[in-house]
């Protein structure tokens, strides 16, 4: 408070270098006589995170945690056209493939009527991740890492409560010869109250969420997928309604399409305050003096 005491005693001194200026007096003597109005008010900005969907997300964390550690895995058969050099296994589907495929022949033997093929067709059986139920949990995790990241991002700029103070002044005065003056006075300043509403707890929660779907995304199973999501609406297959873990997630995936609020709430509380005399003096000098230095320029 050092500095705000020195700094007023600077404008008391200022003031004082006018008394018995009577251009001064004139000037506040106008000011007092016309209408005034004076507002001061105190207004309280809270922002409290609504933990409803942060807990939602939680209660599912565990299922998905075990569909992401043991996804299932699906035999696919690949095919491919290779050169017969480099063909593992001709079956019945080469040969069909062959007779429909022609021109992949190379030479026909007239008289033994063997037939030499350029290419042939290769199928063989590899496992793979590329499952209805696996792009539905790649598509989940890829939506909540969305959902988090916009809430987080909003609650990072608005987590801490302000504290916002308002002056206004207007006065209105007529000299009675001619002279009318309007003079408009107006202040405001926000601050933010260290330790307000950002609750540390629920804070703490949304980190460890929001780390656990950053882990996710950078699964076995997401980077092997990529890009590979399903469209809405979830196919309710076998799989996924006979699996405790994977119904946790399509409740979990309801829940989060069905939730469009921003994630935590605004409490304004606005307070009229009754700024003290010694200051509203001060401020009719300070009205004075500026009355002054704009007539001296005009």
């Amino acid at each position: 408070m050092s500095e705000y005491n020195e700094q007023r005693a600077a404008f008391d001194k200022a003031v004082k270098t006018f008394d018995g200026n009577d251009s001064f007096a004139a000037a506040r003597a106008l000011l007092l006589s016309g209408e005034k109005t004076v507002s001061f008010n105190r207004k309280i900005i809270e922002k409290n995170i609504d933990s409803s969907w942060l807990t939602e997300i939680e209660k599912a964390l565990p299922h998905l945690d075990t569909v992401i550690r043991n996804p299932r895995n699906t035999i696919k058969e690949v095919e491919e056209i290779v050169p017969i050099a480099m063909s593992r296994k001709i079956t019945v589907e080469s040969i069909k493939h062959l007779g429909q495929h022609t021109d992949l022949i190379q030479d026909i033997d007239k008289k033994t009527g063997k037939i030499t093929p350029s290419k042939i067709l290769n199928i063989h059986k590899e496992e793979t991740l590329d499952t209805y139920e696996n792009r539905f949990v790649n598509t989940l995790i890829d939506r909540l890492y969305i959902f988090i990241n916009i809430r987080y991002n909003k609650l990072v700029q608005t987590a801490e409560a302000q504290e916002a103070y308002s002056f206004n002044y207007d006065t209105v005065a007529d000299s009675g010869d001619g002279r009318k003056v309007n003079i408009s006075f107006k202040i405001e300043t926000v601050d933010s109250l260290v330790g307000g509403s950002k609750d540390t707890d629920v804070w703490a929660r949304l980190e460890r969420v929001k780390k656990a779907i950053e882990g996710y995304k950078g699964s076995v199973l997401c980077t092997t997928l990529g890009n590979a999501f399903i469209r809405p609406p979830v196919m309710r297959t076998n799989a996924i309604t006979k699996n405790v873990d994977l119904m946790a997630c399509l409740t979990l995936w309801q829940f989060i399409e069905s939730y469009d609020k921003a994630g935590y709430e605004v409490n304004v509380s606005d307070t009229a305050q009754r700024p003290d005399d010694s200051y509203i003096e001060d401020i009719y000098g300070l009205t004075a003096m500026n009355y002054m230095l704009f007539r001296s320029y005009t």
